[in-house]
């Protein structure tokens, strides 16, 4: 390969487009599809924040949950000023609690954490976690 790249290089003309196009994959090698599963028991079970979770060595982000980042404050209906960000961790923390995890992932988000569906008993843990308290 690095032979005929260096002769078309060399010798120039159409050569070099067509073979760029031709043997992207060979050059930059083949990526699998990342998809698969984790499963932890509940002693290897860490919140790390209210959209992340530990399951032992991996660290894994719940598609199509965002949580605003601890120190945020909201306001409830009632008027009340709440930790937003620690609020999630409490609840995410609480679904967790002596449940054996199992995640389904399929790729990765934009800061390149794994991203997936997680469920803890019989809670799936992305719903839970957008639906109202």
């Amino acid at each position: 390969m690095k032979r005929t790249l260096l002769a078309c290089v060399l010798g120039g003309g159409i050569g070099v487009p067509l073979l760029m196009i031709a043997s992207t994959a060979d050059l930059f090698g083949r990526v699998p599809a990342l998809e698969g599963h984790v499963a932890a028991k509940a002693s290897d079970v860490a919140v790390v924040d209210g959209q992340t979770l530990r399951l032992r060595d991996t660290v894994l982000r719940l598609a199509g949950v965002s949580v605003p980042q601890r120190g945020v404050t909201c306001t409830s209906r009632t008027g009340a000023v709440f930790d937003c960000g620690a609020e999630a961790n409490r609840k995410l923390a609480a679904l967790v609690q002596g449940q054996d995890v199992i995640c389904r992932y399929d790729g990765r988000d934009k800061a390149s954490f794994l991203q997936g569906h997680c469920s803890a008993g019989d809670t799936d843990l992305n719903r839970a976690m957008i639906a109202e308290p």
